[in-house]
């Protein structure tokens, strides 16, 4: 589907040159993990659609490290690996113990 010409690395992520993609950059760079979910599944990932590395490693593009889920579903996953962050207060007055998420 996308000729990838060459990959440059720029800070965290590694791109692809590719000179017709409708979604390039004026020096015709795409994330290089995108265009990998793209020439798999086939088809132009849509603005909603995230490519997710699942072992972390922003430099492992391999199709076996990536999964492509909602923007959603994405931020869901990274709330629930992350945890939400709890304070155990104590009431000043009363002096109950409670949590409270921040």
């Amino acid at each position: 589907m996308w000729n990838i010409e060459k990959v440059v690395k720029k800070g965290d992520y590694l791109y692809a040159v590719v000179k017709n993609h409708p979604n390039r950059t004026k020096n015709n760079y795409v994330l290089l993990h995108r265009i990998i979910a793209e020439n798999h599944i086939g088809r132009l990932l849509n603005e909603n659609e995230i490519v997710h590395h699942k072992d972390k490693n922003k430099m492992n593009n391999s199709i076996s490290n990536l999964e492509v889920m909602s923007a959603k579903s994405h931020a869901s996953k990274h709330r629930k690996e992350h945890g939400r962050k709890w304070a155990l207060l104590k009431c000043p007055w009363c002096e109950s113990v409670f949590e409270k998420e921040y």
